[in-house]
């Protein structure tokens, strides 16, 4: 069995969702928030690999680009729908330009990678995971991500996701980079030493989803938990009302 890291956040979240969208292929539409984020991590990816113009206005337009092609996956709200697709999607890339300035400002100098974007293949039991190791760096890994709100305190440490990556590069550090657009705009970092029991407690992880998807159970989130409530395949789920 294969099961990318995506996946299995979604089976984490709610094994319903993931039955839908990995095992019947029922699309699942990205929101403006998505669009915002992957634009601001393809930027980091094309600037860390010196292929980000220089220049404010000239990157003002590469960001544009970058955020016409996301919004092309993009489910809008009714409230969006109302303003146009113009005005949404300008309002995805101006946000997306103002926090790839924010990243370069704070985190750009303290990075030193040694590999972007690598693909892995992680053994574990008798499942396979797959993904992607954002930034590699000597002995560590290193992830940015967009919010609207401060993590919590040691959320990167129990991000399974990220400890899978560091698992499959032998690294010993976890770096994650936090880019915050919330009324105004902040940075936080979270950084850890992996240890002996959180790489068991992702390889548990990992075992326990590949069993239940393997017998098919596949629970749904409480249908009063915000990632159901939020859901956007709440409108095909038969466990709400």
């Amino acid at each position: 069995m294969t099961l990318t890291t995506a996946a299995l956040a979604r089976f984490s979240q709610c094994g319903h969702k993931f039955k839908l969208a990995d095992l019947e292929g029922v699309e699942i539409p990205a929101t403006t928030r998505q669009a915002v984020s992957r634009s601001v991590r393809a930027a980091i990816q094309q600037d860390l690999r010196q292929n980000a113009p220089s220049r404010p206005q000239e990157a003002r337009h590469w960001i544009d680009g970058l955020a016409q092609g996301e919004m092309a996956r993009v489910a809008l709200t009714p409230a969006e729908a109302a303003r146009g697709m113009k005005t949404t999607t300008d309002r995805v890339a101006y946000s997306a330009t103002r926090l790839y300035g924010l990243w370069r400002a704070v985190f750009k100098p303290r990075i030193h990678h040694t590999h972007l974007g690598r693909g892995f293949e992680l053994g574990i039991g008798g499942a396979t995971i797959t993904g992607t190791i954002e930034i590699q760096e000597v002995g560590a890994v290193r992830a940015t991500k967009v919010r609207t709100r401060r993590p919590e305190k040691g959320e990167a440490e129990r991000d399974v996701g990220l400890i899978l990556q560091a698992i499959a590069a032998g690294a010993e550090r976890v770096t994650t980079d936090y880019l915050v657009e919330a009324d105004t705009l902040a940075v936080d970092r979270q950084e850890f030493t992996l240890l002996a029991s959180q790489v068991e407690m992702a390889r548990e992880r990992v075992k326990a989803a590949a069993a239940a998807v393997e017998v098919g159970i596949f629970l749904p989130a409480d249908a009063s938990d915000w990632r159901c409530v939020s859901c956007p395949l709440r409108a095909v789920c038969r466990f709400v009302s």
